[in-house]
């Protein structure tokens, strides 16, 4: 069982619609419980006591204490005149945190006031868990410098590439504690900084950014950089390999600018079976995702993807592509690796699910079908 304690600091007791309201904010999380949260709310002489029964298998329990040590946060913002208790029988909060917390003023405290290592390891330990649409504020750590500004703007301090990277920081921060309210505040500050000093900022280290600040890349090199310099940032970034959903980013800065010569041809060179030395196949397959964004760009993939027919399937990741985005020129590619004795079946199921109708014919007349369209 586990209890949150909420008491006020003046002679007025807490009202009982209180106990209501976090009831029904607490539902509106749609958060999978063992037991109903909070389920029972017991009011003493001057507040009240809620309790929860906690789940027993101990990975669903742990889950839960994270969860409810959120909601004791989002209690204690909401009444930062009231004090908020949390602990366990079984002294999970204390085992986890140190010591079961009590929060006055929103914020965790102990005996000379605001404790910021115990309010730091709450912020990390909620952060592993989620809890949608539940506004914890500012978490702690965040440089001074960063916080003022909001209040009173950012003023010279935004040509200062020290302060642009103390900004980075801090949404990167507030993103990591999942601060959802926090990143999208400090994000608008990003328009007052200096262009220049912002772009050094999210290139530098740009694979251990937080999402929101790689994302910050696209608008930054479409409205706030001259062209020329912001298709080369781009390229650059791309075949610079970033991993998994830095790649991704990366790959979306670069799509403003699929128009351009210079940019099509270094994503076709990539792509190319006969192209220059390789990117790698994950740059590969994200610059074969920009071109079929482009007229004629799918034929470019198919090329590749007849060229790799004979190789291992593993290797077949245009194919992939090409089923991804049906295109009636690429059809005749298509039935080829859907005829191979080699298909592994992922490419049968993909088939049928884009619901595809392949062309007829024996292989010969597909080989000429297919040399027709693609050279």
């Amino acid at each position: 069982m586990l209890h949150i304690r909420l008491y006020p600091t003046d002679d007025d007791a807490i009202p009982e619609y209180l106990v209501v309201e976090t009831r029904g904010r607490v539902d509106d999380l749609g958060l999978q419980w063992e037991n109903t949260p909070l389920a029972r709310a017991v009011r003493d002489e001057v507040g009240w006591i809620f309790s929860t029964q906690l789940a027993e298998d101990p990975d669903d329990r742990l889950r839960e204490v994270r969860q409810l040590l959120g909601i004791s946060k989002w209690l204690a913002l909401q009444r930062p005149h009231d004090w908020v208790q949390v602990w366990d029988e079984d002294g999970l909060v204390a085992a986890l945190l140190g010591s079961s917390p009590s929060f006055y003023g929103g914020v965790v405290t102990g005996d000379d006031g605001y404790d910021d290592a115990g309010e730091t390891i709450v912020a990390e330990e909620v952060a592993k868990c989620v809890l949608p649409g539940l506004d914890l504020g500012f978490p702690p750590g965040l440089p001074s410098e960063v916080l003022d500004a909001l209040d009173r703007g950012v003023g010279a301090r935004g040509t200062d590439p020290d302060f642009v990277a103390l900004l980075v920081a801090a949404v990167n921060r507030s993103s990591k504690l999942r601060r959802t309210s926090a990143v999208e505040l400090l994000c608008n500050l990003f328009d007052d900084v200096d262009a220049g000093a912002l772009r050094g900022a999210i290139l530098s280290g740009f694979q251990n950014h937080s999402a929101p600040v790689r994302r910050e890349l696209a608008r930054l090199l479409e409205y706030r950089t001259e062209p020329a310099e912001a298709q080369r940032l781009a390229l650059d970034l791309v075949f610079s390999s970033p991993k998994n959903e830095a790649l991704d980013d990366a790959a979306a800065a670069l799509r403003p600018f699929l128009e351009h010569p210079d940019v099509v041809s270094d994503l076709e060179g990539a792509v190319a079976p006969d192209g220059p030395p390789r990117p790698g196949s994950r740059v590969e397959a994200v610059a074969a995702d920009l071109l079929i964004r482009r007229p004629g760009g799918h034929l470019v993939v198919a090329r590749r993807a007849r060229a790799d027919r004979e190789g291992e399937p593993m290797f077949w990741w245009a194919l992939r592509k090409l089923l991804a985005n049906p295109h009636d020129d690429t059809l005749p590619t298509i039935a080829l690796f859907a005829r191979s004795p080699r298909r592994p079946s992922w490419v049968d199921d993909a088939v049928s699910e884009a619901r595809l109708t392949l062309p007829a014919g024996d292989e010969a007349t597909l080989l000429a079908r297919e040399r027709q369209i693609l050279g």
